[in-house]
């Protein structure tokens, strides 16, 4: 159409000039011959049927993408271009687009662009070293620090943006981009895009963890708890004394996460690590801890357990919680409790006499739950030298155990 425009103007054009110079003087036209050649000239003739295909296919074009459209003529002059200082200006314009469409968000488009540079060298052998050199720095240039943060500034700017094509991005990345990626990790504001990146430091960072654990000293919570998540799905016990180390991480909700994955690492055995988390000031931090000593699962000495019951503050702690102490403390420390047990049976205490006789009594109902020939002896004894709540809380606690000795005989 502009082709015939600009051909219909020049022939309107000549012919006006024609016609003045071929009139009498004084009676050259005013206006000009444009006037008597509106017909101009026919390009092409064309049916109507023609033109309304035609008009349709201008619409399609002027609806198609534009960035897809250029990048597939860069791949056309990739693919055909045999001039070495051409193709090197061409690897030049690929870095370009790499920002153009990591700026825009554009993840898909982008995790195309990459795998067409990945295969360049395959398709196009010819390539001389120093293209050679330029694709190896374009491709590994997503790495970079700048690359990374325009990748934050984007997914930060727009939390709900599509992330199409980003997990297979960061997936194309090797494992020396680990640190940027934790970085990446710990400025994202949006957790969906937090677990992305996540995602493909679960797969990247495996063979070399110690950015993540580094990353555990981090005071951004949100970003120690990603790290934890990751950790934990690899379930290497070797993690555990790094995670250990957080015991009083300022974060509530990553010092849960730690007592948890010490029941991943370390179903079993020394329990000392959990006893200390019972001076947590959070109560579910401290019901956490409990229910893993409860188990029977782990070990402890009652010297472990010491400095927490004798404590003044420990008789204002919730009900549940000293009940939940005791069974702990006879769990894990066996026999070597019973001692502490039978002082609170004998005790004659005229101050905070309420709240002696509640763990007194708590103290009978641990070791009538748990019975031991040690245990029974200690009920007995309270039961003859105890209050008289103390000497009933004895009394139901021995027929406890004796039910449970008889049940066990049956079972036998």
């Amino acid at each position: 159409r502009e082709l015939l425009d600009r051909e219909q103007r020049n022939a309107r054009k000549e012919k006006s000039l024609e016609a003045d110079e071929s009139a009498p003087l004084g009676e050259k036209p005013a206006g000009g011959g444009a006037g008597r050649f509106k017909s101009g000239q026919v390009g092409y003739e064309i049916s109507a049927e023609e033109l309304a295909s035609l008009v349709k296919e201008i619409e399609a074009e002027s609806k198609r993408d534009n960035t897809i459209y250029l990048l597939d003529m860069l791949t056309a002059i990739l693919a055909s271009e045999k001039s070495p200082a051409i193709l090197s200006r061409l690897f030049g314009l690929w870095e370009t687009v790499l920002d153009s469409l990591i700026t825009q968000g554009k993840w898909t488009a982008l995790d195309s662009v990459l795998g067409l540079l990945h295969v360049t060298a395959e398709v196009r052998p010819d390539l001389g070293d120093d293209q050679k050199k330029q694709l190896t720095a374009i491709l590994d240039s997503l790495a970079r620090p700048e690359r990374m943060k325009m990748i934050e500034i984007c997914l930060n700017k727009t939390h709900n943006a599509p992330t199409e094509g980003l997990p297979a991005v960061l997936l194309s990345l090797t494992p020396a981009a680990v640190p940027v990626l934790c970085t990446l990790l710990a400025n994202l504001e949006a957790p969906a895009h937090q677990a992305i990146v996540a995602e493909a430091l679960e797969t990247l960072a495996k063979d070399q963890p110690d950015p993540l654990l580094r990353g555990l000293s981090d005071r951004r919570p949100r970003y120690v708890k990603n790290l934890l998540t990751i950790l934990l799905k690899w379930n290497n016990p070797r993690f555990v004394d790094a995670i250990e180390k957080l015991v009083r991480y300022p974060d509530i909700q990553v010092r849960k996460e730690v007592v948890r994955a010490i029941g991943i690492y370390r179903p079993n055995g020394n329990g000392v690590k959990l006893v200390a988390f019972l001076n947590d000031t959070e109560e579910s931090v401290r019901s956490t801890a409990l229910k893993l000593l409860m188990t029977g699962q782990y070990q402890a000495p009652y010297a472990a357990w010491s400095p927490l019951v004798s404590a003044d503050t420990f008789i204002a702690r919730p009900h549940s919680e000293k009940r939940a102490v005791f069974f702990a403390m006879r769990a894990t420390s066996g026999d070597e409790v019973i001692p502490f047990f039978e002082s609170l049976l004998t005790e004659w205490s005229w101050t905070n006499r309420k709240k002696k006789e509640e763990l007194a009594t708590l103290a009978a109902e641990t070791l009538g739950k748990l019975p031991s020939p040690a245990a029974l002896t200690a009920l007995e004894l309270g039961q003859k030298k105890g209050g008289a709540a103390v000497r009933q809380a004895c009394a139901s606690a021995l027929a406890l155990a004796q039910r449970q000795q008889q049940l066990k005989q049956v079972a036998s």
